[in-house]
């Protein structure tokens, strides 16, 4: 039987990410109790999330390979071409960037990081521009344009020649080429207003201390609600 400490007991968030920021978005109780807590659900990891992880892991192994691999690996076939390209271009990948909390980069597990983001692909351009590009898996919700800021802003930060970044969402399960790919671009400019406002999102997360629940139809599914004996009242 799982042990569940009071609320009272949280200690206090120190650093955040966009899966962070989701995470409490959806719902402060189990934010606290399984990020700041690091109180695990005792079931094993559901098949798509897994499945998402071995994709992106087939993606980078794919980009980064010494030799270059005879085929484009089957999860990224609607983008085989793009993907071809990109591999040409020799571009980074898995980057895990920290920022403090006036935006200067610092290292990942710094003991002055406040934000963390991780960039599926970045390819900077001669021209201070850059592309960044992140996989998805799934079906699509939304825009995410919030996230797409997120990463422009650090792509600005992490290279402070950049006068533009385009950020791509790359849904990969969607063989629709008119609706499989999500592009924002963002000039230089945007920087301080996007910054200003991932603030004041944010806020709230280090600010809260009572943690409550907040209802929805992940519920009959989470761990700690009351029907599967956790500290939840829903």
């Amino acid at each position: 039987m799982t042990y569940f400490p009071k609320l009272k007991d949280v200690p206090p968030l120190t650093a955040w990410s966009y899966s962070r920021f989701n995470s409490y978005s959806t719902c402060p109780m189990k934010f606290a109790y399984t990020v700041l807590m690091k109180i695990q659900d005792p079931q094993p990891k559901g098949p798509a999330l897994l499945r998402g992880i071995e994709i992106h892991k087939e993606g980078e192994d794919y980009l980064v390979a010494k030799r270059k691999p005879k085929r484009v690996p089957a999860s990224y076939q609607h983008f085989a071409e793009e993907m071809q390209q990109l591999r040409d271009m020799s571009p980074t990948v898995e980057q895990q960037w920290g920022f403090t909390k006036s935006w200067t980069p610092t290292g990942w597990f710094g003991g002055d990081v406040w934000v963390r983001n991780v960039l599926d692909v970045c390819v900077v351009y001669p021209d201070d521009t850059a592309v960044v590009i992140d996989f998805k898996t799934g079906k699509k919700y939304g825009s995410n344009e919030d996230q797409m800021q997120l990463f422009a802003a650090v792509t600005f930060l992490k290279f402070p020649e950049l006068q533009e970044v385009s950020t791509r969402l790359w849904y990969l399960d969607n063989a629709d080429p008119e609706d499989n790919e999500v592009q924002i671009d963002f000039k230089r400019s945007e920087l301080p207003s996007i910054q200003k406002t991932w603030e004041q999102k944010v806020k709230p997360m280090f600010n809260d201390r009572k943690f409550p629940p907040r209802p929805g139809r992940y519920c009959s599914w989470c761990f700690l609600s009351k029907a599967k004996g956790g500290p939840c009242k829903y």
